[in-house]
């Protein structure tokens, strides 16, 4: 079956609040991250150090599980095209599997990368100092949670949609083509950068995204 208007509508804005919320959860919470990943140990408190930080972290935090969350519900959207609802296809099926499964990585990134904060915070409010060993451990585990296992679970996706998107004709083939592109292009997210090809790639997909009175 095609998309209908309203569901066209509702795949585009989770598509554009999916792109929003990950790419201030990128800015706010991997910034100083990245810049550290090589630092020693004692540089870590002093990412840690003021309220405005902390609550940067935090808020961070929960923009990267909500994008997640977007993200399943964009993915949801597209793969109603052409979809037996009975009887889902496997390049369905599998979107929507790989989609949860970023968002539950992103979830557990988002964790890791405010963890320090939030203890320091609430420590504070007790009068405990919070976690202080280990402080650079947590931060760095969530930098490669998100690089690395929900990355690949992304570009799995990314890569299914594609295919969705080109047998029914959702979106222009150029669409699905640079799917591809951005779905390899994870295997080295690790160094950050290509990560943005997946925000870039659902702002794309979710402007020229279309209904049955379109094609």
């Amino acid at each position: 079956m095609a998309l209908t208007e309203r569901e066209v509508w509702s795949a585009r804005r989770l598509g554009l609040g999916f792109v929003a919320l990950f790419i201030v959860a990128l800015t706010v919470l991997l910034g100083d991250v990245v810049g550290l990943f090589a630092d020693p140990a004692a540089d870590f408190p002093a990412h840690f150090d003021t309220a405005a930080e902390r609550l940067r972290h935090a808020m961070g935090g929960y923009a990267l599980t909500a994008a997640g969350l977007a993200f399943v519900g964009f993915a949801l959207r597209v793969t109603n095209a052409g979809t037996n609802a009975a009887e889902p296809s496997f390049d369905a099926q599998g979107a929507r599997l790989t989609a949860a499964a970023f968002a539950s990585l992103t979830g557990l990134a988002a964790s890791a990368l405010t963890t320090v904060s939030l203890s320091i915070a609430f420590g504070q409010i007790v009068g405990d100092p919070g976690i202080r060993r280990g402080q650079e451990i947590l931060p760095q585990l969530g930098y490669v949670v998100l690089t690395v296992p929900a990355a690949l679970s992304a570009a799995t996706s990314i890569w299914l949609l594609a295919r969705v998107g080109s047998r029914t004709g959702v979106w222009p083939r150029w669409v699905s083509i640079t799917g591809y592109v951005a779905a390899v292009a994870q295997l080295v997210s690790f160094y950050t950068l290509p990560l943005l090809l997946l925000p870039v790639w659902v702002l794309a997909a979710s402007v020229v995204l279309r209904g049955p009175q379109s094609r």
